[in-house]
């Protein structure tokens, strides 16, 4: 304290005891700890962990986990692998295991940089390249029909969001080539007709609903909007409630109705779909005014 007298000094004082003496007890804590995960990799602390492994480079790391994202086989800032991408590489593990082998990776990684110690040669790598590529494309050969059926198997089950809660099949995420969207309908197609629509670039939470348990979705952004996957979640059915009419449109003449949808109200015309104008309530009042 003479030298640095910064230190805050703790008030310390204990009763007057003596060996043999009983004491109060006021609680006692007993806390459970258990080990914990390490923290999962995020793009920067991974493309860190590949240079660790020696596995890629500098120009081609970043690339990697960009077609990892793009693929679908790895989402989420904080990375977790998909299902669809966990299968994959089981799949590619069981009938090719040298295709997702790191130490082959890495011994080539080697080897290339090698040329430019003058260590081996341009040939001798390429040669030895062939060889390894021939080895795994004859084992994709032999075993491409397990293989084909494996990862169409995983994607089929990939695309599972959840049971479907009108019938005993799953809600599947699916594509329409008539609309060029995605949407979600069950797999029990055309017994169970139950469908939802998803707005565009949509994604599908693992958060579910408080009201009807689906799972929640993502759409839209800065920020984003979170709603439940079924767009009359809340909403009572039993009372049909008519559309207000609140003005005329101004590009067919046909009354606007302000309506109620997963965005929450906006107006419409009634045409539709011959006439597909639509606007916001808030912007209703000055594309009245300008239409006179």
């Amino acid at each position: 304290m003479e030298h640095y007298p910064f230190r805050k000094i703790d008030d310390e004082k204990f009763p007057e005891i003596s060996e043999g003496d009983s004491i109060a007890i006021a609680e006692i804590i007993s806390e459970e700890k258990e080990t914990k995960p390490p923290a999962r990799y995020n793009e920067a602390s991974l493309i860190k962990e590949l240079e660790k492994r020696e596995l890629g480079t500098k120009a081609t790391r970043a690339d990697i986990i960009t077609k990892l994202y793009d693929r679908k086989y790895i989402s989420g800032n904080k990375i977790e692998v998909n299902q669809l991408g966990e299968n994959i590489f089981n799949t590619l593990n069981t009938y090719c295991n040298n295709l997702t082998s790191e130490e082959l990776t890495r011994d080539f990684e080697n080897k290339l940089e090698s040329i430019d110690d003058d260590k081996a040669t341009k040939d001798d790598i390429i040669r030895e390249g062939k060889e390894e590529v021939t080895n795994i494309l004859n084992d994709i050969e032999k075993n491409e029909k397990d293989i084909g059926t494996h990862i169409y198997d995983a994607y089929q089950e990939s695309n599972i969001i959840c049971d479907c809660p009108n019938c005993e099949g799953n809600l599947v995420k699916r594509y329409s080539p008539k609309t060029k969207q995605y949407f979600v309908g069950c797999s029990n197609y055309p017994d169970c007709k139950t469908t939802f629509s998803l707005p565009k670039g949509a994604r599908i939470l693992k958060q579910t609903c408080d009201k009807c348990g689906l799972p929640m979705i993502s759409f839209g952004s800065k920020p984003p909007v979170h709603a439940c996957l079924n767009p009359d979640c809340g909403k009572d059915k039993t009372k049909k409630v008519e559309p207000k009419v609140v003005g005329k449109c101004p590009q067919c003449g046909s009354n606007l109705l302000k309506r109620s949808g997963r965005f929450g109200e906006f107006i419409g015309c009634s045409a539709f779909p011959k006439c597909r104008f639509t606007c916001s309530v808030d912007e209703l009042d000055a594309i009245l005014k300008s239409s006179k």
